[in-house]
C-alpha cells in the first residue's frame, strides 16, 4: 500500500507542478534535488522523505494531506491563513496590516464606482 500511496503522491505532485507552470528542472532546483530524482518521484519509482514532502508542500502551498492522501486542496481563504501561520509574528502583523489596507481600498473603490454610476444614471 505504501508504494501505491507514494505513486499517487508523485502523480499529484506532477499535476500541481504543471498547473503552476513549473518545468521539472525549475521545480527540482527549488526543492534542491536532481531533475532525475524528481522524475522518479513523479513516476512513483522513488519515495520522498518527510523533509522533502515538507519542502514540496511549502513550495507549492499545499497541505501534506492533499499531497499524500489526495484530500482536497485548501480554499483561497484557508490557503491565506495557512501561509500567514508560517510567518514570524512580526511579519504576520505586517501581512494583516497590508490585507486591512487592501480591503479598505477595494471597498472605497467600489463605493466610488457606485457613486459614479449613480451620477451617470441621474443625468
Amino acid at each position: 500500500m505504501a508504494h501505491r500511496l507514494e505513486n499517487r503522491a508523485g502523480f499529484r505532485l506532477r499535476i500541481i507542478r504543471e498547473q503552476m507552470g513549473l518545468s521539472r528542472e525549475a521545480f527540482a532546483e527549488m526543492l534542491q534535488i536532481s531533475t532525475r530524482y524528481l522524475a522518479n518521484i513523479e513516476s512513483g519509482a522513488k519515495s520522498m522523505s518527510a523533509a522533502l514532502i515538507a519542502r514540496c508542500c511549502r513550495t507549492l502551498h499545499i497541505s501534506a494531506d492533499y499531497l499524500m492522501l489526495g484530500r482536497e486542496p485548501l480554499t483561497k481563504p484557508e490557503l491565506a491563513i495557512e501561509m500567514l501561520s508560517h510567518l514570524e509574528p512580526a511579519f504576520q502583523n505586517m501581512a494583516c496590516d497590508l490585507l486591512t489596507t487592501y480591503t479598505l481600498a477595494v471597498g472605497q473603490a467600489k463605493q466610488e464606482a457606485a457613486d459614479v454610476s449613480d451620477t451617470d444614471e441621474s443625468e
